[in-house]
Order: C-alpha cells, then structure tokens, then sequence
C-alpha cells in the first residue's frame, strides 16, 4: 500500500496497518477483506484494534451484511393485538405468531433503527449473529416490529426481497439457549401490500 508523499501517518494508524500487515498472509490471499476479518476473529491483531474493527463491522457478521440507513420510529403504547396486527399484513399474516407467542402489546419509547443489507448468502447465524449478545442487539419488541411494518413500509426492499427482523416469545431476552428466538420475514409486493412468512 503506497500512501501519497503529503499523508502524514499518525501512531493509530501505522499500528493499525502494522497488525493488519502482520496477521495476513499477503502471498496466499492478496488484499482480502475477508482474511482481515477471520485475523480479527482469532485475535491476530491485538485487543484494541479487534474491538474497533467489531464496531466497525469488520466481524463475522459484517462480512454478511453492510449498513444502508437509520430512522426513528415513533413510542409505542401497548394497545395492539393480534387483531390489530393482521390487518397491517393484508396480503398474508401466518398463525406462527401466535404460535410461537410473539406479543405486540409491549410498550416503548421512540428509538433508532439500523437498516442493514445482505452482501453475501448465508445462514441467519451469519447475518444476524448466533450469540445472545448478537441477537439482543438486533432484538426488538413485537410492537416495534408491528409498528415499522405499518408506519414505514418505504424503508423497506421491495421485488420480492425479504426484510428479516429478530423477535422474541413474549417480548423475553434472548434465551442462552437461542430458544425463543423468532424471525419474520417480510414482502413488500408491488401492490405495496405487506406479507409475512415465517422463517424460525
């Protein structure tokens, strides 16, 4: 890597490209995003770096899936039902819901959403994490689910692209045994109806 005559390299920085430099076998890989990642997931290159490259996405996960967007949605106030929730899924809503016990009565304040997409296939434990500490950071509650369904449908991918969501039975945490974890995916048809179908 050549850096132009004028950079001026700070001590972060050439630290940062020493370690990459370090724990990647340039001969047998080239510059490989995907080399850099698995070096960070076996701890090649120091405590410091491996946790920024995490929040930077450089882990296992973000080599799945990129950031497209954040928004806000709105409080919830904990009077939806399953009732309430069919009619936002006009072209299909499925009995797993309450099945698997998922609830949107749960009450919450206004938060931030992150709107990731998928970059390479793979398994919902690549792309969305197989840890509960992974999970829970995606994990939201059934109303806030329900409520970005039928307030902003425009964030999301249509033509028949699936938008996948973490939910939990009864609004519970993550289980340490990834139990009473549920994924909806949902369809935006071209009619800009919403259909959902189970995944888990």
């Amino acid at each position: 890597m050549r850096l132009p005559a004028k950079t001026k390299m700070n001590n972060q920085t050439a630290a940062t490209l020493a370690a990459i430099a370090n724990a990647v076998d340039w001969e047998k890989t080239g510059f490989d995003q995907q080399a850099i990642i698995e070096a960070a997931n076996q701890g090649k290159l120091g405590g410091p770096l491996t946790s920024w490259l995490v929040t930077q996405e450089w882990n296992q996960i973000g080599a799945y899936r990129h950031p497209l967007f954040k928004f806000n949605i709105g409080a919830t106030d904990g009077k939806d039902t399953h009732a309430t929730a069919r009619k936002v899924f006009p072209a299909g809503f499925d009995s797993d819901f309450e099945n698997w016990g998922i609830v949107f009565s749960g009450v919450a304040p206004e938060m931030e959403v992150a709107s990731y997409e998928l970059i390479r296939n793979g398994k919902f434990s690549d792309f969305l994490g197989n840890t509960v500490a992974e999970l829970e950071k995606c994990r939201m509650l059934g109303s806030q689910f329900l409520k970005i369904c039928r307030d902003t449908p425009d964030k999301f991918k249509n033509s028949n692209r699936a938008n996948f969501f973490v939910l939990t039975k009864g609004d519970e945490s993550v289980a340490k045994n990834l139990s009473n974890v549920f994924v909806p995916r949902v369809y935006v048809f071209d009619d800009s109806k919403l259909n959902y179908r189970p995944c888990v």
